[in-house]
């Protein structure tokens, strides 16, 4: 079988179970039997595939044809212009997240150098503290986690783009082990109400982590348990930043006017959906 063979099979089976990136998935698993590159792949499309690569191409047809997600298959992804590694205890970042990312980002020019500590709640990979921190050298800050198998790839992230000296991480549940007081705390936490996981895509319910997902009855958990004992370890004029579900915008709003926040304001995304909620102590 050749590349071109391979590709043109592949993609038919996996567009006829509903996989939008039928073709590029193709192509990927390809390339990384073949270890070809983009260019490769046209220039040498009549390659015959090795018995050897024929296995490795099998195994990963399989994993996908399983619709396990093209980020865990090879563990990593981009975001933010940057690299980041994967295992089954982390998120995968998505582009939504880069809109709390950038909203950070533009909150955190006006602030002095000695007032960007931050705080990063359920870091997962790290790709929102690391990004951050890629992105603002004056930054520093903490991403926790209940997760080890999570901090240690947060920890090979920060290694991998270089922001290791500006930042730590350590398990803790919310709260719990966090010591220090911080300028801005950042997290983009579960969100999803209990009863819908189970319509999600077997893409997400059946191999991204649960406890990542399930925000609770009414995907608010989290945000109340955040919110609720943030003040005790924001600096003063320190600031909070979530992503949050398309309708929780107004809900996330109130819990934070009720915990005596201020200048609550609500960004949208590309979608022109609430995506943002980000507010004042």
């Amino acid at each position: 079988m050749t590349v071109s063979e391979a590709v043109k099979k592949y993609s038919a089976v996996f567009s006829s179970l509903g996989i939008e990136t039928a073709l590029l998935d193709s192509r990927l698993i390809i390339m990384k039997a073949t270890g070809f590159d983009k260019v490769k792949m046209f220039t040498e499309s009549s390659h015959i595939l090795t018995e050897a690569e024929l296995i490795t191409a099998g195994e990963l047809f399989l994993r996908r044809k399983n619709f396990e997600p093209m980020q865990y298959i090879f563990g990593k992804c981009e975001f933010m212009g940057l690299d980041f590694s994967l295992n089954s205890d982390t998120l995968i970042p998505r582009a939504d997240t880069e809109i709390l990312v950038e909203t950070v980002l533009d909150k955190m020019k006006n602030r002095l150098p000695q007032s960007k500590k931050l705080l990063d709640i359920g870091t997962g990979s790290g790709a929102i503290l690391i990004s951050l921190l890629k992105y603002d050298n004056e930054a520093c800050g903490s991403g926790i986690d209940i997760s080890e198998n999570a901090l240690s790839a947060a920890k090979k992230n920060a290694d991998i783009n270089t922001v290791s000296d500006r930042c730590d991480f350590f398990i803790s549940d919310l709260f719990e082990n966090v010591n220090e007081h911080y300028d801005i705390i950042i997290s983009n936490p579960p969100y999803i109400e209990t009863d819908v996981i189970s319509s999600l895509s077997p893409q997400v319910k059946d191999y991204e982590p649960r406890r990542a997902l399930d925000g609770g009855k009414d995907g608010l958990d989290f945000y109340r348990k955040i919110i609720s004992k943030a003040s005790c370890c924001l600096n003063k004029d320190g600031m909070i930043f979530f992503e949050i579900g398309f309708s929780q915008a107004q809900a996330v709003k109130e819990l934070l006017s009720a915990n005596h926040f201020k200048n609550i304001r609500i960004v949208k995304d590309l979608a022109d959906l609430d995506r943002v909620v980000y507010a004042s102590l």
